[in-house]
């Protein structure tokens, strides 16, 4: 926001002019709502994008006055982009309409993914059970898929660029010095070293994911009940500050929507599990009468900082998972063949769950509305 103020006035003193914001110069909150649809390369369709700009206009002023602006200035805010921005630039004043997809929709969808799909083809059964598996933390979660899977940063040829026309056979290299080890960095997770830096591995990891066997207190049923929490960490602006959400999860009666029953069955494919008697079958999970209160099932030490959801390469033996992590075209492609041999008309996209998560959530804590900015 900031940036943009700076644009607008041409100059780096845009500070001082802020400041003089009020009733009587009231011509500055039109100009700049008025640079915002004529700037170049402008995507602004919607009154509500010019009431957010100006919202954040008031905010910069408060920030640096100590004090609100004037009601009636915050009313002419309104005016501007309720009335003159609908009238000289066609501005939408209704919600763009937003595809979701509700419980009774995932839950078809996950039908025809397992049973009368043909349309997609997966190079094993992993890839199947990882596809839908991601599904259904998108649809329990609400996250977003590149939480799950590694999709690549749009500016990614600009930085290498950027990278190789800063370097060459002439510049200077400090080379460290060979006497001092450099202190390894501790990953706040598992407290072992970081190894997680690299962007490949900003995906759901192991480590990430506890599974635990809790002890049934009542007795009512012929076993103990599974458990996992999920943990999600790479929120957008998770480089600015760590903002660490814990997903708990208990057994679904839908085998078809559980993840809990989905995640053994891949562990121990995978050979991911370190428990002896619960690493080579699944029956242990779903047939323990325990007498403590909980039992860890840990994650070999090697499988730790290694992606969840990994893509299949071809090996002499055939296809074998990789270490690299799944792609989001990948996971975009299988979504696309999903939707097709479902019939909708337009490209489906994975962000659907998420939106479909919050207006569950909506419906059943509505929030306040309010006309204000």
């Amino acid at each position: 926001m900031e940036r943009v103020l700076q644009s607008v006035t041409r100059r780096p003193a845009w500070k001082p002019l802020v400041k003089t914001l009020s009733w009587d110069n009231r011509g500055l909150a039109e100009a700049f709502a008025r640079y915002l649809m004529r700037r170049e390369k402008s995507r602004i369709g919607a009154v509500s994008t010019i009431r957010l700009y100006l919202r954040q206009l008031s905010a910069i002023y408060r920030k640096y006055m100590g004090e609100h602006l004037e009601s009636r200035l915050r009313d002419h805010f309104v005016a501007i982009a309720k009335l003159e921005h609908v009238r000289l630039f066609g501005l939408r004043q209704e919600p763009k309409h937003k595809k979701v997809l509700d419980p009774s929709g995932f839950t078809y969808l996950a039908h025809l993914r397992w049973v009368r799909d043909r349309k997609t083809a997966f190079k094993i059964g992993l890839d199947r059970l990882d596809d839908s598996l991601i599904r259904d933390f998108l649809m329990w979660t609400g996250c977003r898929r590149h939480e799950l899977v590694y999709a690549q940063p749009k500016n990614k040829k600009e930085k290498i660029k950027e990278y190789d026309g800063g370097s060459d056979a002439y510049t200077d290299v400090d080379e460290p010095n060979p006497y001092i080890l450099p202190r390894p960095k501790e990953f706040w997770v598992c407290g072992g070293v970081d190894e997680r830096t690299e962007s490949q591995y900003k995906v759901l990891c192991w480590e990430d994911i506890d599974l635990w066997i809790l002890y049934d207190p009542m007795r009512n049923s012929s076993r103990d009940y599974l458990a996992m929490q999920v943990l999600l960490h790479f929120h957008k602006g998770h480089n600015k500050e760590i903002v660490p959400t814990w997903f708990p999860f208990v057994e679904e009666k839908l085998l078809l929507l559980c993840p809990i029953s989905k995640l053994p069955a891949k562990a121990i494919s995978e050979g991911v599990v370190d428990l002896s008697g619960y690493d080579t079958c699944a029956e242990p999970y779903f047939n323990t009468k325990i007498s403590m209160p909980a039992v860890h099932i840990p994650w070999k030490r090697e499988f730790w900082h290694k992606p969840v959801f990994r893509r299949s390469v071809e090996s002499v033996e055939g296809p074998i998972k990789s270490d690299e992590p799944l792609g989001a075209k990948s996971f975009d492609n299988n979504s696309e063949n999903l939707g097709k041999a479902r019939g909708f008309p337009d490209r489906f996209q994975s962000y659907v769950y998420r939106q479909g998560n919050l207006e569950i959530l909506d419906s059943k804590f509505p929030l306040p509305s309010s006309n204000s900015l």
